[in-house]
């Protein structure tokens, strides 16, 4: 098997293990009543974990996908690069999720960005573990 293929492998499997980890975040965070906006055809059907389950594998694996894009970028050793990175979606994230919309309640606004904010970072030690590569920094002329 040829590099390529596994490292898409490893970056399903890496996708696949988030998904578990924020399902199992879900099951924490307590049932609101949703008052704005109707249930969606897959809530009324209900194929909602299997499409939750479907989306999340293929949401998680472009965003640990993304890692690779930078990785050489990062110093420190493998477990710090992936904590870096896992840290840095986290601030993204929590930006979006922040957003002042009408059908949010209150304590959503702590509970989804700290659920989420745990399987990025599992994520990202994930990523440190199986992509990184350890490496100091040089010193140069300053300006990097």
């Amino acid at each position: 098997m040829n590099s390529a293929v596994k490292n898409i492998l490893k970056i399903l499997l890496i996708g696949l293990a988030a998904t578990i980890v924020r399902i199992i975040g879900q099951l924490f965070i307590p049932a609101g009543e949703q008052t704005v906006l109707a249930p969606s055809v897959f809530a009324q059907n209900g194929t909602m974990p299997l499409v939750f389950t479907v989306y999340g594998i293929f949401a998680y694996s472009l965003i640990a996908s993304l890692f690779l894009l930078i990785r050489n970028r990062l110093g420190g050793n493998r477990i710090l690069q992936g904590l870096k990175y896992g840290l840095s979606c986290c601030v993204v994230w929590i930006a979006y999720l922040l957003e002042p919309l009408p059908h949010v309640a209150a304590i959503d606004r702590i509970t989804y960005p700290v659920a989420d904010s745990l399987v990025l970072i599992a994520m990202g030690l994930l990523l440190g573990w199986l992509f990184g590569k350890t490496k100091r920094w040089k010193r140069c002329c300053g300006v990097c």
